[in-house]
């Protein structure tokens, strides 16, 4: 599978490489885990995530990737990684719960994917992925290159863009980093 994009967020200014973000999300010089900048989401009581569309024709299979370093957990569960078609439908997430596990979704069939993933550690890099087929249709959320959790998923090749970051209203801490 070929990469269709990359960022290190190191242009200092997600509106860059970045579209349609909202809420309280920029780049931070002090916490990376390569090159100079990350992105941090530290919404209060809010959202902070920034979308990259990558089709506008649509694609059966993706596999995006971010790396996720957590400073403070979402106040309530909230998605924080997404694929949508190129319809503006949710397709799959991955989502963040308040004790740092992580649960894949099958958002158009409002269905958690498998079991929630272990705690993750506060203030470590980890690398998250959804290889997402809408023709088989399958997901499978990994952690660091281990699936988490894999299972039946939405049925659609239109897949378009990619948000990432803290996408439900909570307050948090989160840095990303090496988006792909």
């Amino acid at each position: 599978m070929a990469r269709l994009f990359s960022s290190g967020f190191e242009l200092n200014d997600v509106s860059i490489e970045f579209e349609d973000g909202g809420g309280t999300v920029g780049t931070d010089a002090t916490t990376f885990r390569s090159g100079a900048y990350s992105m941090r989401a530290n919404p209060t009581a809010s959202t902070g995530f920034v979308k990259h569309t990558y089709s506008t024709v649509g694609l059966a299979r993706t596999l995006p990737r971010v790396y996720v370093r957590i400073a403070s957990a979402p106040s309530a569960q909230s998605i924080i990684f997404a694929i949508y078609s190129t319809t503006n439908s949710i397709l799959t997430s991955i989502r963040m719960n308040t004790d740092r596990t992580l649960e894949l979704w099958n958002e158009s069939g409002a269905a958690q994917i498998g079991s929630d993933s272990s705690a993750l550690s506060l203030n470590t890099w980890y690398r998250i992925e959804i290889d997402f087929n809408g023709s088989t249709p399958l997901a499978t959320g990994y952690i660091d290159g281990t699936s988490f959790a894999s299972g039946t998923a939405a049925s659609a090749t239109d897949q378009g863009y990619i948000q990432v970051g803290v996408l439900s209203t909570v307050t948090a801490d989160l840095y990303f980093d090496e988006l792909a």
